[in-house]
């Protein structure tokens, strides 16, 4: 049986926490929450994730040996598999080095990014896309900060391989579902962007990438059934 339940839907939050997993080689179990039916705000859930909201995981079998663990949140998730459960299951920290300050600054401040600055302004420029009667100010002003934010990372790119300037990290991963689906969506993007289009390529091929993103399109599916 393994450790960790992951509760999550088919979004890019969703995504990273399969993604890191798979690279790591930690063992899983998926437990797939259908958000279109408001299965976020079921009792049991809000137990686990009292913001109501996926991504979220139980550790069944913590390293300190107290009983179950509940996070949620994904850069809490992804700090704690890339660096406290991996170490307690004898896996690689590459991922997480969180006894390099100099490495785990750099990484958390492109994971936090992600978190305050490309996942929201991403989520909201595609609402307003997607409305049946499109807001032109709500696209316009999102779009605008999502270009810009674009802007920000493909300068970073054309200087650095991986954001933390030090190697393939959870940054990268939480900052690649929303990369992967924009670009997939704008072909403007990728010529406007190239360093943020090679960087995509990069990840594409490390373990695990596409692998998680297909796991939790699986789930997806079974969930549909």
């Amino acid at each position: 049986m393994a450790d960790l339940t992951v509760y999550l839907a088919n979004t890019g939050n969703g995504q990273k926490i399969p993604i890191a997993l798979e690279a790591l080689d930690i063992p899983y179990t998926i437990h797939y929450v259908n958000i279109a039916k408001d299965e976020q705000f079921a009792p049991d859930f809000s137990k686990i994730s009292p913001n109501n909201k996926i991504p979220a995981i139980v550790d069944s079998f913590p390293a300190d040996g107290k009983g179950f663990l509940s996070i949620f949140e994904s850069a809490a998730i992804l700090q704690y598999i890339a660096y406290t459960k991996a170490k307690q299951l004898g896996k690689s920290t590459h991922l997480y080095p969180a006894d390099d300050i100099r490495v785990k600054a750099h990484t958390d401040q492109w994971l936090y990014f992600q978190i305050a600055s490309l996942g929201p302004m991403n989520g909201q420029w595609n609402h307003f896309k997607g409305l049946s009667e499109p807001n032109p100010y709500g696209v316009q002003r999102y779009e605008t900060e999502v270009h810009r934010i674009f802007g920000v990372m493909e300068r970073r790119l054309s200087e650095v391989d991986y954001f933390n300037g030090h190697g393939y990290s959870i940054a990268d991963i939480a900052i690649y579902p929303n990369v992967k689906f924009t670009l997939g969506r704008n072909p403007n993007f990728q010529a406007k962007y190239p360093a943020v289009g090679r960087w995509l390529e990069r990840v594409n091929g490390q373990k695990g990438a596409l692998e998680g993103i297909q796991k939790a399109a699986d789930a997806a599916a079974a969930a549909a059934k």
